[in-house]
């Protein structure tokens, strides 16, 4: 065997020998990441589990199939869906709501959902939520937009290659206003913690 088809072999065989590396490191790292989401979901789902849940949360967007109107995703105008809450606790000054992704993890570790819409320091005065809400519209009302997945402050609309889950929830509070010490979910959360007295939600479908 000449010279250089040796050398071509043993370069041939590094290749191959990194490529497994590449794809066990690859595998290795999905299943990390698959193990801490589950870690996460599980957490989250039992720091729910913990909460009064008495708030009915519903949405015009929403059809009876549980499936979100196309204007408001992606596909369509991507328009904020219209949503409306009753039964809130006595005691509550303020509502906050968020739209999130089950199926899709953010960027962020320490909160595994994807989010794509956040409202806080929703007055006690308002129970709904119109669809296609403008930022100065809301804002008059006093409400604030926080950040979503992508650090943007508007609705992001469901745009999944796939069906994807989502949940909207609504938090009812015992202040009239909470101040993050930052405006994404991990900071909103933190923010609430403590002063949550009830919450609901709206569990959706949306996809191709």
């Amino acid at each position: 065997m000449s010279l250089r088809r040796k050398i071509a072999l043993a370069a041939f065989a590094v290749l191959v020998a990194g490529l497994a590396a590449f794809a066990l490191r690859s595998a290795v790292h999905e299943v990390r990441l698959a193990r801490l989401m589950e870690q996460m979901r599980t957490a989250e789902t039992s720091y729910h589990a913990a909460l009064a849940n008495t708030l009915a949360v519903s949405s015009e967007g929403v059809g009876t199939d549980g499936r979100m109107a196309v204007a408001f995703t992606c596909r369509g105008a991507e328009k904020s869906p219209p949503i409306a809450w009753k039964n809130a606790p006595p005691g509550t000054q303020s509502f906050v709501a968020m739209m999130v992704d089950l199926d899709a993890s953010t960027p962020r570790p320490r909160v595994w959902a994807f989010t794509h819409w956040i409202l806080y320091n929703i007055p006690l005065t308002e129970t709904s939520i119109a669809a296609g809400a403008a930022d100065a519209g809301l804002r008059q009302k006093g409400i604030e937009a926080g950040e979503n997945s992508l650090g943007g402050h508007a609705y992001f609309g469901p745009c999944a290659p796939t069906e994807h889950r989502y949940l909207i929830r609504v938090y009812a509070l015992d202040l009239p206003q909470i101040r993050p010490q930052t405006i994404d979910r991990q900071g909103i959360n933190d923010a609430m913690k403590g002063h949550i007295l009830s919450f609901g939600e709206l569990a959706i479908r949306a996809g191709p």
